[in-house]
């Protein structure tokens, strides 16, 4: 069993509430703590600055914004944090155009809680060893 200071932080940006339900029922556990969660991206930077998150859940297609845009400024200002991208498009290309912006991981909706906690354990052993680093200096 990991002890709880162990365990990684995550905020939810997704404008479903059942997504977000779905997330955040499949994360909190013993790995990973649901810190916050929000239907937008407008106050995106001022939440994170608050709830200092290791990983960001973050859906591609906001009511305010697109994803793109906020994984941009979350690289810029925040490089250290971890974001897994969410989209319910099926467009391949989004993907590549992710990585190449600085995400961590990607998930299709509908996903499966086998495909989220795949993703979470590979993106969660980087974010632990990105963290031990950090800790060192």
């Amino acid at each position: 069993m990991v002890q709880l200071q162990n365990r990684l932080r995550i905020l939810i940006v997704d404008d479903s509430i059942s997504i977000r339900s779905v997330l955040r029922a499949l994360l909190n556990n013993d790995d990973y703590e649901v810190v916050g969660e929000l239907g937008n991206g407008v106050k995106l930077l001022a939440t994170i600055a608050k709830l200092n998150p290791h990983i960001i859940c973050l859906d591609n297609n906001l009511p305010d914004t697109d994803g793109l845009s906020l994984l941009n400024k979350i690289q810029v200002t925040y490089p250290h944090i971890a974001v897994v991208m969410i989209t319910g498009s099926n467009n391949l290309e989004l993907e590549h155009i992710a990585a190449e912006a600085g995400t961590a991981g990607f998930i299709y909706k509908p996903f499966s809680q086998e495909q989220i906690i795949k993703v979470l354990q590979k993106v969660a052993h980087a974010q632990r060893a990105v963290n031990d680093c950090l800790q060192e200096k």
